[in-house]
């Protein structure tokens, strides 16, 4: 006789099991139980998360997080995630070296000047500009290329909404929510530059996509051609 594999589940697992509701369960308990061949519980049916799970009781759950972005791949508000930036750990690290470099030079100016004594006050005016230029421009810059860089997004299936993640000048993460109406592929691709959500110029990678479906929804590619010629080549065609 044929025996089920064993699914062994830790104490933790066990009392979530047992306190939370069937329907606010983790889907990662759905795919232990039925796809691993247990018969343990017949009839226990789990779903996705629901929108009444607790911000403490979503702490507790092993969800699984992604290798890029190290978010989790499903939010009980935003939805699943359907994008992963790979660059997003690589812009962060810079950025925050890039700031603490900076706020360091800053912070060395006083003692650099009190210890060139002997130098005229033109010329320690001089050097001070000079390094500050650098110490506050090079952090500005950086942001400048980097704003743009979309590092991950989520998508809300029942209500159709997106939720987008950016870095801002202190490496925080700035969200951005929209539906695909609010999206437009840009006629010429800048640099950084390959969508236009609610006119911000923003940088998705289509390779990165782990749902290619919901890359298509985003970008409207789902919506039906308009065959129709423009009013103003339809009238030059009637004449």
């Amino acid at each position: 006789m044929k025996l089920s594999p064993v699914v062994r589940l830790s104490v933790e697992d066990k009392m979530l099991m047992v306190r939370l509701r069937l329907n606010t369960a983790p889907a990662f308990l759905n795919r232990i139980l039925t796809t691993s061949g247990c018969n343990i519980f017949p009839n226990f049916q789990v779903s996705k998360f629901h929108s009444s799970l607790k911000p403490y009781q979503a702490e507790k759950l092993s969800i699984p997080k992604d290798e890029f972005t190290n978010q989790p791949l499903y939010d009980p508000t935003k939805g699943k995630l359907i994008y992963s930036g790979p660059l997003t750990k690589t812009i962060k690290a810079v950025k925050l070296f890039s700031i603490s470099t900076s706020l360091l030079g800053l912070g060395m100016q006083p003692v650099i000047l009190y210890n060139s004594v002997d130098t005229s006050l033109p010329l320690k005016a001089a050097v001070s500009v000079f390094f500050a230029f650098f110490i506050v421009v090079t952090p500005l810059l950086i942001h400048m290329v980097s704003k743009k860089y979309v590092t991950d997004v989520y998508f809300e299936d029942t209500s159709n909404v997106f939720t987008a993640a950016t870095f801002n000048l202190f490496s925080m993460r700035k969200q951005l929510t929209f539906k695909a109406e609010d999206v437009n592929a840009p006629t010429l691709t800048g640099p950084f530059t390959s969508v236009i959500i609610k006119g911000k110029p923003l940088f998705l990678d289509p390779k990165f996509f782990l749902d290619k479906q919901s890359y298509i929804h985003l970008m409207g590619f789902d919506k039906p051609l308009d065959l129709e010629l423009p009013k103003s080549i339809k009238q030059q065609t009637e004449k």
